[in-house]
């Protein structure tokens, strides 16, 4: 009975971690080559239609998280993302970068917007681009405004029987092509505000929200579709593209679950400093501290005060955490220091005590927001109210702080990621194992198959601080497969994917 439950364990972990490795991803995106450009001289765009619902009036909102790479940055600093714009120059609006974010509207004069402001390649990064007539325009680089421009007249943008153009200049097909990965295409005919941008940008949509008239996720796999989920009828056609144009999506989304959850902020490689990190109001800030994460997206529940509910069954004597959680997405290899501000936790509710020694304060976790919580990492150090955690590798879902009368004893000992290194993965059936700090240590590798089957064990005492084993697959079937390390009782898990 003890073997079944231990297998029942390791399978319902290995499901764990390979739904996160899925969940992870942002959907698909389109990216468009340069270096296919230099090679076959083809233009490829996105022809979504001229159905009147593109002519937006009187407001208007462009939206789009987009990546360019070094190359492709290098070589085209005049790129048209999109727009509803023809070679008469009169009617319509575009948004575009030179040499910063770049919109036109026309009303039918030219409303210009620049901001000189130019998000960094290599990287993902979210624009938005508002108007009002009789009002301003505003851009917008990752939720902050960096440029407007107030001089708009009272008229609505002049409409027009051009077809909406993504990626390419929409008043001439074969110039100004954007270069880079597309994703989340959104077209309001609202003015929506800097508020309503921040909270939306990091969740994807319904399709169904009030004055969206086109909107595009990206997630198809294949085909020459881009579905419009309003229900508009805005389809897109992708022109002198193929299967290969369809990609996996890194831009900056938290996924179905986030929505509902308040005060949503992320951490991403988003400027050239090494650190990135995101500090909140609501309790948790949180600092990445390696370089290699693709994002965090965290948000919170809005519950005030203290609670008991869900609390470990073998928790000390009255203990009781935050009523708020925090719901936290990831994807990539990364750590993370996170910072608990007890009083911004508890917003206008009953506090924790604040009086305890950093080892009495834990971390809850829980894959689900109906699940009991677990003990995951004791306090790192406290200073005032803010209690703070470091080198967390964080799996999604949802976390909360507790305090007892006394520590906890069974806090689990975690081997984090900073100190273990696998490569290459996914692999053809080879994959190194690097683990720092192991001087001395005795280290167990062992590899499952997705029946809980041990397939593969090594037993060693490390003799150097760098402890490294190549482990060697070929004899498997190619899937997934689960590797759990242990050092000096320290555990991490990986799944290893065999091509």
């Amino acid at each position: 009975m003890k073997q079944l439950i231990s297998t029942i364990l390791l399978l319902s972990s290995f499901a764990i971690a390979l739904q996160a490795q899925q969940n992870n991803l942002a959907g698909n995106a389109i990216r468009i080559s340069y270096l296919e450009y230099t090679q076959d001289n083809t233009v490829k765009y996105i022809n979504c239609g001229n159905n009147e619902s593109l002519n937006l009036g009187e407001e208007a909102t462009l939206e789009t998280w987009i990546r360019i790479s070094e190359v492709d940055g290098l070589t085209n600093n005049n790129m048209k993302l999109m727009g509803k714009l023809n070679g008469s120059f009169n009617s319509g609006y575009m948004l575009g970068l030179q040499v910063g974010l770049y919109a036109e509207v026309w009303n039918p004069t030219l409303n210009e917007l620049q901001s000189g402001v130019v998000p960094p390649n290599e990287t993902w990064a979210h624009l938005a681009v508002t108007y009002q007539a009789g009002g301003q325009m505003r851009g917008y680089i990752n939720g902050n405004e960096v440029a407007d421009f107030a001089n708009i007249s009272a008229s609505g943008i002049t409409p027009n029987n051009d077809p909406l153009i993504i990626g390419i200049a929409p008043w001439d097909l074969a110039n100004f092509q954007t270069f880079g990965e597309f994703d989340e295409v959104r077209i309001w005919n609202v003015a929506r505000s800097a508020e309503e941008i921040a909270a939306n940008m990091h969740i994807p949509l319904t399709g169904q929200e009030e004055g969206l008239v086109a909107y595009y996720d990206f997630n198809e796999e294949n085909g020459s579709n881009l579905p419009d989920l309003t229900g508009n009828g805005n389809d897109g056609n992708l022109v002198a593209m193929s299967d290969n144009n369809w990609i996996s999506s890194r831009a900056v989304l938290g996924g179905e679950s986030m929505r509902g959850q308040l005060d949503i902020h992320a951490v991403w490689k988003k400027t050239l400093l090494p650190t990135q990190s995101a500090a909140t109001t609501n309790g948790l800030s949180l600092v990445a501290t390696t370089d290699t994460l693709d994002y965090f997206v965290f948000g919170h529940n809005g519950v005030e005060g203290t609670s008991t509910t869900a609390i470990p069954a073998d928790a000390p004597s009255n203990f009781q955490k935050t009523g708020r959680n925090w719901h936290l997405i990831s994807a990539g290899d990364a750590t993370a220091d996170l910072a608990f501000d007890l009083d911004n936790a508890a917003g206008a509710g009953e506090v924790l005590p604040t009086d305890k020694d950093a080892e009495y304060y834990t971390l809850l976790y829980r894959e689900n927001p109906l699940d009991t919580y677990s003990v995951f990492a004791q306090a790192n150090s406290k200073n005032n109210n803010v209690v703070s955690f470091t080198g967390l590798d964080l799996p999604n879902g949802y976390y909360a702080i507790g305090v007892g009368e006394e520590p906890f004893t069974n806090v689990k000992e975690i081997i984090q990621s900073n100190t273990v290194k696998i490569y290459p993965n996914p692999s053809n059936g080879k994959f190194n194992v690097q683990l720092q700090n192991a001087m001395g240590k005795n280290i167990s590798l062992s590899v499952f198959n997705i029946l809980g089957e041990e397939m593969y064990r090594y037993t060693a005492k490390a003799e150097s601080d760098l402890f490294s084993k190549l482990i060697s697959l070929d004899d498997m079937a190619a899937g997934n497969y689960l590797l759990n390390i242990n050092m000096d009782g320290k555990t991490h898990t990986q799944v290893l994917v065999k091509e």
